[in-house]
């Protein structure tokens, strides 16, 4: 009986002191893949923005090109395009000049609202691409 108490005691103090030292084989693995499943993650968050800032920028694009058309038919006098011996009217005048100047401004407050939305997914990106680089350090 006192040699069972022994042996007891003996595997007591070792069989914890062994378990501490030898870390069992599937933690690294576990650790692999959650560290895997971030990276796809960020990756993905990436994808996202990148996605929504390609689209701003092709918002962006199409905006400034109605401002530039628009900037063009402003220069354009109106009485180059009225028929010969008909007078405009200069109310008629004045209110599409005020239209015009309206759409340009508009389009203006558009371009750098979408600016800014760019300017700030950009600023939502830098630190998505530091903890991908972090994490794909890791990985190695």
């Amino acid at each position: 009986m006192r040699a069972f108490f022994l042996v007891f005691v003996l595997l007591s103090t070792v069989l914890p002191a062994a378990a501490q030292v030898t870390p069992p084989p599937q933690e690294p693995a576990v650790s692999r893949a959650a560290l895997d499943a971030q990276i796809r993650a960020v990756e993905a968050a990436l994808g996202r923005i990148g996605a929504e800032q390609q689209s701003v920028h092709q918002q962006f694009q199409m905006v400034e090109g109605m401002r530039r058309h628009e900037v063009a038919a402003m220069q354009n006098p109106p009485g180059a395009t009225a028929p010969q011996g008909s007078p405009l009217n200069y109310d008629d005048v004045v209110r599409d000049r005020k239209a015009q100047e309206q759409r340009l401004q508009g389009f203006a407050g558009e371009m750098n609202r979408l600016y800014a939305r760019y300017r700030e997914l950009e600023e939502q990106k830098r630190p998505l691409l530091d903890q991908l680089n972090e994490l794909t350090q890791q990985r190695r």
